[in-house]
């Protein structure tokens, strides 16, 4: 669901939106699901410990399991792309404009190092900002929402939608149209998250509309400035003649994980937030 993302041209993390939310950033849900289909646990359940150090002792840096990532610089990202071995990627790299609420400067060679180790004495390290060995690679982790400048990037991301959801179509172009023209930063946007139930681990796309909704009158006014531009999106209706749009299918990208410590680490992860949530209304309602 990057691809949705990135044709509407937004890239925004949970932790930016004013209301209540929930949810994983898209990066972060990726890994986790690859972690869970190839059993890599230990990866999965070191993840959920790193945010558990984070809001214990270091709660001012950004969560890895909630903002997002970036590169300083383009040269920076193909380095990145170099040492993982994922060269296949370097069409895909974008200058984001990004208006940042807070940022965190972290070497990821502690992840890509230590995320299978036992020892835990690294964490603490890796989010005090320390780097580690002589060639580090400075990751970004950011709150905020940012504009994707490759336009051509965007455009492939859109036909992938197309070939993929051709009768979702509509309703990305409204996303498209209400973010470029009235800066509706929400509409239909989508957001993956992980929960513990019974003591398993489950993880589901979710899509919110709500904002579709709330401003339909400025989403019209967008598809109007967008169609008198001539910049509105290709669309494709259902064949039905009454359906307006459908929902992109993203089931296939829900996991489910049977690891009893993992969804219990889940729910400490997920108590220490709420308790952190509870702790600053208070001294808010104190000031």
């Amino acid at each position: 669901m990057v691809a949705w993302e990135v044709a509407i041209g937004r890239v925004r993390s949970v932790s930016d939106v004013t209301r209540e939310e929930f949810g994983v950033s898209i990066w972060t849900y990726s890994l986790l699901r690859e972690y869970a289909a190839k059993g890599s646990d230990k990866k999965f359940l070191n993840e959920l410990l790193l945010e558990r150090v984070r809001l214990s002792a270091h709660v001012s840096q950004c969560s890895r399991l909630s903002d997002l990532y970036f590169f300083e610089s383009e040269y920076a990202a193909h380095a990145a792309l170099e040492r993982w071995n994922i060269r296949g990627c370097r069409d895909f790299i974008s200058q984001v404009n990004f208006s940042a609420n807070r940022l965190t400067k972290v070497d990821s060679e502690w992840i890509t190092s230590y995320l299978l180790s036992d020892e835990r004495g690294w964490m603490n390290r890796y989010w005090s900002g320390e780097t580690l060995g002589v060639k580090p690679l400075t990751e970004v982790l950011a709150s905020g929402i940012g504009f994707v400048k490759n336009e051509d990037l965007r455009r492939r991301a859109y036909q992938s939608i197309i070939d993929r959801w051709p009768t979702a179509t509509p309703l990305l172009s409204m996303a498209c149209c209400a973010f470029a023209d009235q800066r509706l930063e929400d509409v239909a946007i989508v957001r993956p998250a992980i929960f513990e139930e019974d003591g398993k681990v489950q993880g589901s796309y979710f899509l919110d509309i709500r904002d579709l909704d709330i401003n339909q009158d400025k989403v019209l006014a967008a598809l109007s400035a967008c169609n008198m531009r001539n910049e509105f999106p290709p669309t494709i209706v259902a064949d039905d003649n009454v359906t307006f749009f459908t929902l992109p299918d993203m089931s296939e990208m829900s996991f489910v994980l049977t690891d009893s410590v993992i969804a219990a680490e889940l729910g400490q992860v997920h108590s220490a937030a709420v308790n952190l949530t509870t702790s600053e209304a208070t001294r808010k309602v104190d000031w």
